[in-house]
């Protein structure tokens, strides 16, 4: 149910059956509303309710229809009519629009679900009332049972001496002596709209708005949560409370278990952490304690889940390696129940694929030192496991080099004013052409964004650069990216 009145004069009551007065639900508007169960259709508790609005003549009205469901895909009006110049939108149950005059009415609305059958229904009365003076408007909240006192306010430099309740008050509640009070025994939403009057008996002054009476705190709506262990993810919440009193302290009660590795601060109501466990579901409420009041409000149903493990071996990258140098690549982690193998392929002489369990984590290894020059192609690995399914890699190769590579370049004298050109980067080890340049030096405000400055210009096909000549004299470092055949990389200045 919508709280907050915007312009208009609203008011809200529900009527019970004694069997449910003491059942209260929390709906899309996080707003409690008492349920009467139906008696000549099949619904659940809290989608079939009675409700008595109150608007002003003039003045704006919006009110969402207070069932539990959020399933309704269409609400239409099965009985009665809604007052003039108000409409029912049938996707949404939001009831808008402007009073045209003073009346009363009353209509049935129906919600039904996705299948086409009613799942909810609303028996709603509406009154209309012409305010006249001067208008102000109260929002008021209290707990059941707890004392509550209010002045009712008048607008400034208006003098009321007495105020006349339009609308039936909540029961144990009274208008007296210009102040609305008393102890709420009932949960629920209630309009509450006053005319006031001077000394002379002219109405002067109109105050409406809502008096909110709940059995505690209320707890919004808490979303289910998912948590990915394979990239790290964690549970990250934290409850929002509303119409608290007092301090609050927290309660997290599993619905069924509550496994290891989540954490709870009841100061705070903050879960963090993560299960220790993949595809694993736990659901949760959360109690919150007023100690204001000692009331005690309830979160509804929430879910915390960590996804099945996932192993993403899809982009295996090409492998080098130098003859007689400590070689080591780790892959793609999972749980202690992942096994990683090569199955397809043959490493090189002197390498093998081992598993390593480090923090509770499995990861394949590729390791050793390789003893002669050579390439393999068509290398796959597989992890396999207990609760896992089986992930296979991208084909990839592993090269061998007799030694690493390096590069040198010369450096170059020119005069200014005249022309040069400079040599191609000599590879003198692990020489494996043909080679891809590229020039990598940074960019300065001096070169414009560019790395060279001009008229300097760099050939991509032999690594070389040449200019028709500098204007003035200075040092110019440049940096190449030199890359043989299988994409070795080498930066050379």
């Amino acid at each position: 149910m919508l709280r907050g009145f915007l312009a208009s004069v609203i008011s809200l009551s529900v009527s019970l059956s004694p069997a449910a007065a003491d059942q209260q639900f929390v709906f899309r508007y996080k707003i409690p509303a008492l349920n009467q169960p139906a008696t000549d259709g099949d619904f659940e508790a809290g989608n079939d309710i009675q409700a008595f609005f109150v608007t002003a003549v003039g003045r704006p009205f919006s009110k969402q229809i207070p069932v539990k469901t959020r399933e309704v895909e269409e609400w239409t009006v099965a009985q009665g009519d809604l007052p003039e110049g108000l409409a029912l939108s049938q996707s949404t149950g939001l009831i808008s629009g402007v009073s045209e005059h003073e009346e009363k009415t009353a209509a049935t609305i129906n919600g039904a679900g996705a299948s086409g059958a009613q799942i909810a229904r609303a028996r709603v009365r509406f009154e209309s009332f012409q305010p006249i003076g001067q208008v102000s408007e109260v929002n008021w909240y209290t707990h059941t049972g707890e004392y509550f006192y209010a002045q009712i306010p008048a607008p400034q430099g208006i003098d009321v001496v007495r105020w006349d309740p339009i609308v039936d008050q909540p029961a144990d509640m009274r208008t007296y002596n210009g102040s609305f009070q008393g102890r709420a025994t009932s949960a629920g939403s209630y309009g509450v709209a006053w005319r006031g009057y001077d000394y002379l008996d002219r109405e002067v002054a109109f105050t409406y708005g809502e008096l909110l009476v709940q059995d505690g705190p209320v707890i919004e709506e808490i979303k289910d949560q998912t948590a990915d262990k394979g990239l790290g993810e964690a549970f990250k919440l934290l409850p929002e409370v509303k119409h608290s009193i007092g301090t609050l302290t927290y309660k997290l009660k599993p619905v069924t278990s509550r496994p290891a590795g989540i954490e709870f601060n009841p100061l705070t109501g903050r879960i963090g952490g993560v299960f220790g466990t993949f595809d694993t579901t736990a659901r949760f409420v959360i109690e919150a304690r007023d100690s204001g009041s000692g009331r005690t409000g309830v979160s509804n149903t929430f879910a915390l889940t960590t996804l099945p493990e996932t192993l993403d071996l899809a982009n295996m990258p090409d492998l080098e390696g130098v003859v007689g140098k400590t070689f080591l690549r780790r892959i793609a982690a999972g749980s202690t129940s992942v096994d990683f193998a090569l199955s397809s392929g043959m490493l090189p002489d002197g390498i093998e694929l081992t598993n390593e369990v480090i923090r509770e984590q499995a990861r394949g290894v590729i390791s050793g030192r390789p003893t002669m020059p050579e390439t393999v192609e068509g290398l796959r690995v597989t992890a396999s496991g207990s609760g896992v399914a089986d992930v296979t890699s991208n084909p990839f190769r592993m090269r061998v080099y007799s030694s690493p590579m390096e590069v040198t370049t010369a450096e170059v004298h020119a005069r200014v004013g005249q022309g040069f050109r400079t040599s191609t980067p000599n590879v003198i080890l692990g020489q494996d052409p043909p080679y891809r340049y590229e020039n990598i030096t940074p960019p300065t405000p001096e070169t414009d964004g560019r790395g060279t400055p001009a008229p300097l210009e760099f050939d991509a096909a032999d690594g070389t650069y040449s200019s028709d000549g500098f204007a003035t004299a200075g040092i110019y470092d440049q940096r190449i990216l030199v890359a043989n055949q299988s994409n070795r990389l080498r930066a050379a200045d």
